[in-house]
């Protein structure tokens, strides 16, 4: 344990990089860097149930990033492993690798008609799940496809495509709710979208879209379809963004959950009130599986607001509140709702081109049908970023 505990802490310390020790290999038309993050978190609540235990968490994330931004493509890819050590339990304890990557084209050439960009990504993590009440290991394989092409000058339409892949296991077993399951399944979700739009201005477009959605899992499969109107670009004289408002439909091939109507929103909308202050709004209603076998229908709203403090700081406040109504096939008891507020209060600090630091601290209460599910949990956590 002693040996483990200096490995960290020489990682962590191999994170604290002076700026000026920049090592960069070209290749591709890109350049590569290797990345080190460091993050000391405290928990009042690692399990996210009603028992609230707390711990103190030290996260060390060594990697290597590349980023390509010649001629008409972006690539953006990153990889490394999140090696992460619990003041309370050994056993908690993890290693966990990922790798991301990001692709658009056309990179600045906005008069191309074509438009491509895609995502992918592999990431094992730990994290506290409060639809069961304990910490799972989760391993989540991504695709995020789209493309836009503008038909005429007045006329823009557009194809997406994406396939999510989720497999837990219980990282903290009989710490969770009663009844919950000390090993979870795999789900997978596929997904196509396709729409068209009329471009109102030239910087705003107006129009309809479709998405059609598979989701299967362990203990049940289910098919929805949403139609929407979507507008999307610059709302107002100073807000841009995207709004998507329609209804969505839900079947199930299992018994135990009935099909379901329901509202589909998504909104995202950017205030710049000023130079140095930003303000977000965010609304979903949308539908979600869980480690459980749930089928989750989640409806939240958040604003945020971002202010650049001084040169080479800014802070954020944000205030979420979210209801979810979770149906349970499952022994684990039937219909659940959880209410939940969250506020982030935090902060960024640019050291350098290389170098940034960041800390925020969130309070959380969650308020639920099962006494078990009922909480509150803070999260302070500090964290530094360096690429060389």
């Amino acid at each position: 344990m002693k040996s483990q505990k200096c490995l960290l802490l020489s990682l962590f310390a191999g994170s604290l990089i002076p700026a000026g020790a920049v090592a960069e290999w070209y290749a591709g038309g890109g350049v590569f860097y290797a990345v080190a993050e460091g993050t000391a978190i405290y928990d009042s609540n690692i399990f996210t149930n009603s028992a609230e235990e707390d711990s103190f968490i030290f996260l060390v994330s060594p990697g290597i990033q590349y980023i390509r931004d010649a001629g008409v493509v972006r690539l953006e890819a990153e990889a490394g492993v999140v090696f992460s050590y619990y003041s309370t339990d050994s056993d908690f304890n993890s290693e966990d690798p990922f790798v991301e990557l990001s692709v658009l084209m056309p990179f600045r050439d906005e008069d191309y008609p074509l438009a491509l960009r895609g995502k992918a990504a592999y990431i094992e993590e730990v994290l506290p799940d409060p639809t069961v009440g304990q910490r799972v290991e989760r391993s989540k394989a991504d695709i995020e496809t789209r493309a836009d092409y503008r038909f005429h000058q007045y006329f823009v339409g557009w194809g997406a495509a994406g396939y999510e892949n989720y497999d837990y296991s219980a990282n903290s077993p009989g710490s969770g709710l009663p009844g919950a399951p000390s090993t979870f399944g795999n789900s997978e979700v596929f997904d196509v979208e396709l729409g068209g739009a009329y471009r109102y201005s030239a910087n705003l477009n107006v129009g309809l879209s479709g998405r059609l959605r598979w989701t299967e899992h362990d203990l049940w499969d289910s098919t929805d379809y949403a139609v929407f109107a979507v507008a999307e670009g610059r709302i107002l004289p100073r807000t841009t963004g995207t709004i998507r408002v329609g209804a969505q439909h839900r079947s199930f091939d299992s018994s135990a959950i009935e099909d379901q109507w329901s509202p589909y929103v998504s909104v995202e909308l950017e205030w710049e009130a000023d130079e140095n202050t930003t303000w977000v709004l965010a609304v979903v209603s949308d539908y979600q599986p869980t480690s459980a076998n749930e089928s989750v229908q989640s409806r939240a709203v958040s604003l945020s607001l971002r202010q650049q403090l001084v040169a080479k700081i800014d802070g954020y406040v944000s205030v979420v509140l979210e209801r979810l109504e979770l149906d349970d096939p499952a022994s684990t008891g039937g219909e659940r709702n959880d209410d939940v507020g969250r506020v982030v209060v935090g902060a960024n600090y640019t050291l350098t081109e290389l170098v940034s630091l960041n800390g925020n601290v969130s309070y959380e209460s969650r308020d639920s049908t099962s006494s078990f599910a009922s909480f509150d949990r803070v999260v302070a956590q500090i964290g530094l970023r360096a690429r060389f």
